[in-house]
């Protein structure tokens, strides 16, 4: 019985906590910050922010859709969510698509 790690088997485990979608994250992440950055150039030229389109959202595939009010969680914080959801007797409707902003 060793008590000691082989040498080098703690990094191997952790490649595989990580997972394979850097890639994915690193794009969503750069987009995010394009986005935020023609936000930004908008309201210097004195735009307003209502004008602007809203961002697209945000897809994280790590991610689990409760069944009941179509919310995502984590997997850990999902495991406790979809039971209590599951109970709920009185849910809100979840929000209805919006239209694309329309100037009134």
């Amino acid at each position: 019985m060793s008590q000691f790690v082989r040498n080098g088997q703690h990094l191997e485990e952790t490649k595989k906590k990580t997972g394979g979608n850097w890639k994915n994250q690193h794009k969503e992440f750069v987009r995010a910050v394009r986005d935020a950055r023609k936000v930004q150039a908008h309201i210097a030229k004195g735009g307003k922010v209502s004008d602007l389109p809203p961002p697209a959202p945000s897809e994280n595939p790590d991610y689990k859709q409760c069944p009941y009010c179509k919310r995502r969680f984590s997997p850990t914080a999902a495991d406790r969510h979809i039971p209590h959801c599951k109970d709920t007797k009185n849910r809100p409707k979840p929000p209805p698509n919006r239209p694309p902003n329309r100037k009134r």
